[in-house]
């Protein structure tokens, strides 16, 4: 996921194509989830620690939570100077 929370562009009202695509994805993507019956997983949001949150190449490869179902759509963990965190 694009690390909307250190991205100067992020905050505005207005994305780019780019990750208005990848929102729109994740959404799309937890409400089919909904539509399967499958039912809000907050609990993942606790699964990763901090240093991993922290580190590029794990959020890269993991995300910021094991689960769609989870609303961690955000690395909000992430500072300004660990780099290219997802």
């Amino acid at each position: 996921m694009y690390k909307q929370q250190l991205s100067t562009d992020a905050q505005s009202t207005e994305f780019d194509e780019a990750v208005m695509g990848r929102l729109i994805r994740f959404v799309s993507s937890h409400e089919v989830g909904h539509t399967l019956g499958l039912p809000h997983n907050m609990g993942s949001s606790i699964a990763y620690n901090v240093e991993d949150l922290r580190d590029p190449e794990f959020t890269k490869k993991f995300g910021t939570a094991p689960s769609i179902m989870d609303y961690a759509r955000f690395n909000y963990i992430a500072q300004p100077g660990d780099g290219d965190v997802a």
